[in-house]
């Protein structure tokens, strides 16, 4: 009877692993969407990287532009819509993937393994999305050092957020 719970137990843990994953990569998401709104309200230039990302990404290349007639025919509105429904869906998998990757037990090996992860996954994933639609745009007219900052904020976010949910976890004991 004891392999048979350990057995339930096993999709259980992976599930709300999963789970909290989601969670933290959305909330990481929606800072790094804040951020870059002030960024460009500050700069007079509101949602003009959020225009700029979905531009490039969805009006770009073979697989943009199949997207970018899906999307509305071009309406800025509809892409910006598009491009925040991906942003967080996009978020909320490298935030599943953080969920398996990071060890979020300690608070200093979230905040610091969370920054590491989130510079690298989220950048990747950024660089990747770019060269899997053959996007002409340059990625570096928003900044290296703004996207590169923005990711390791959204890593520290996603460490934190997973960190604080199992310690949750351990407080309430174990479920399933």
């Amino acid at each position: 009877m004891a392999c048979v719970l350990g057995v339930e137990r096993r999709p259980m843990r992976f599930l709300r692993n999963v789970a909290a994953g989601a969670k933290a990569g959305v909330l990481a998401g929606v800072a790094v969407a804040i951020l870059f709104f002030i960024e460009d309200a500050v700069q007079l230039r509101p949602l003009s990287t959020p225009t700029t990302l979905a531009s490039g990404l969805l009006g770009g290349g073979v697989a943009g532009t199949m997207i970018a007639r899906v999307v509305s025919g071009g309406v800025v509105g509809a892409w910006i819509a598009t491009y925040t429904l991906l942003h967080l869906i996009v978020f909320a998998g490298v935030g599943v993937m953080g969920a398996f990757v990071l060890e979020a037990r300690s608070f200093w090996r979230a905040v610091l393994g969370g920054a590491a992860y989130g510079s690298v996954a989220c950048t990747g994933v950024l660089y990747g999305a770019q060269w899997i639609v053959e996007s002409p745009f340059a990625l570096d007219a928003l900044g290296v050092p703004s996207v590169l900052l923005a990711n390791a904020m959204a890593g520290t976010i996603l460490g934190l957020a997973l960190h604080l949910q199992q310690s949750d976890q351990e407080v309430d004991g174990p479920a399933g």
